[in-house]
Parts: C-alpha cells; structure tokens; sequence
C-alpha cells in the first residue's frame, strides 16, 4: 500500500490534486480544508496517504499530517463510514473540530455536515466516544506555528460563537481566498456570515 507520497503539484481540482512523483502523476483525494492550505501548481508537497481498493479503482485519499490520516482511519472503521463519507466529514469539520465535536456529543455539528444523517451522526459519537480524545487546544501548525485559519477561528470562539460555528464560518470564508489570507480577513468574511445568517438573509 502507499503510505506516503513526495512531489510536486500539477493541478488543483475540486476535491483532489494532481500530485507528480518522478514523473508518475497521482490523483489524491484532500479534505477541502487541507485543499485550501495548499500551494499552486509546481509547489513541493508531501502528503500521508490511505489506499483504498474497490474492484473498479484504486483510490488514494491524502492528508498533510499523520494525525489527520489516523483520524481518517479511525472515522472509515466505523460501520457504514467509508472513505468518501469520511472524507466529507473532515472537510466539513478539521480534525481538531471533529474531535470537539464528538467530546461535547454536537449532534447538530455532525449532521450539518452533507451527507451525514441523524441515525450515522448518533453512530459516529457512540462508537467514536472513547477513540477520539479532547482536542489539544495548543496544537500548533506546520512549524510550530498556529495557521491562520486556528487564529481566525480561535478569534470567533473569543466572541462567543462555538467551535463548531466557528470552525464551519472560517471554512466557507477561506474560500476564494490564499492559503496565506491573513487572519483578520477570514475573521471579516466569516463574521459576515455568520450574520447574515442569523439575520436569515
């Protein structure tokens, strides 16, 4: 199985990428938070990777870090989870957002996400209740440093509005954005939405 892949972007696409190594292009299926963190065509990148063999394709889903792969593991072992709806579950809500998620039993943070229904969000937190521990709320970026969309969301949950919340604003305001976008920007665009939608306009 692929475990690992290092190379170079060749195309952004809506839920993957294009990833050259050594001349041999691979389609890797990303969460779309992970999509948005990641550079233009011809930008170096190293992805943790998961193999998934159907009888008709061999998929591969991709991860910028090994605690998103686990993660992503550890959701497609839950009965009637596979990697797509798994997939889904980690570009509605991040890791760490997940994790919160399952600790405070958010019913409504999983079922906001497409494709997840009531009956498949009560089963996530049942089986996931004991595997899926606290978020470590100083977990760093790459570097050691906090991304801006953890500043951006950090910012909003010091408003008041819940991680959840904030997690899904700060998804849907990168959008259209640099990966680099700075944190006061994410935090207008989202704050602008939230709004709205509570103004229901």
């Amino acid at each position: 199985m692929i475990a690992r892949l290092s190379g170079k972007v060749v195309d952004k696409l809506a839920d993957r990428i294009v990833l050259d190594v050594n001349g041999v292009g691979y389609d890797v299926f990303l969460p779309a938070s992970s999509l948005a963190r990641i550079g233009p065509a011809g930008s170096a990148l190293v992805v943790h990777t998961v193999t998934h063999v159907r009888e008709d394709a061999l998929l591969l889903f991709g991860f910028l870090g090994v605690d998103d792969k686990q993660l992503f593991e550890t959701l497609t072992s839950v009965s009637g989870v596979g990697p797509k709806l798994a997939l889904a579950l980690l570009s509605g809500l991040p890791p760490k957002a997940l994790r919160q998620a399952v600790a405070q039993r958010d019913l409504a943070a999983l079922t906001a996400i497409s494709g997840i229904g009531r009956k498949t969000a009560e089963r996530l937190l049942v089986e996931l209740r004991d595997r899926v521990g606290e978020p470590d709320m100083g977990e760093s970026g790459p570097g050691g440093e906090a991304s801006p969309f953890q500043d951006a969301v950090t910012a909003l949950i010091t408003l008041g509005y819940a991680r959840p919340q904030a997690v899904v604003a700060v998804r849907e305001a990168a959008g259209g954005l640099p990966p680099d976008a700075a944190p006061e920007q994410l935090v207008r665009r989202a704050l602008g939405r939230l709004v709205s939608s509570r103004s229901g306009t």
